[in-house]
């Protein structure tokens, strides 16, 4: 956790979304560790995730509504 976490704030450099943003990523995660095929280490895979959702996270932000 604190490993993601840090790779996220890293990203984002806002605490609450960084700690938002770690929580979804963990949540994709154990949503999805029956689809984990194996292809990359665990920590790959979990790092992979957080990527898209902060990436999609900073998506969402620069689009104005």
């Amino acid at each position: 956790f604190d490993r993601v976490y840090g790779f996220v704030y890293g990203r984002v450099r806002n605490r609450a979304d960084a700690e938002e943003l770690t929580q979804e990523s963990f949540t994709v995660v154990f949503r999805g560790i029956a689809s984990y095929s194996g292809r990359s280490t665990p920590l790959a895979w979990i790092y992979g995730i957080a990527r898209n959702t902060v990436n999609n996270h900073l998506r969402r932000r620069r689009i104005p509504l």
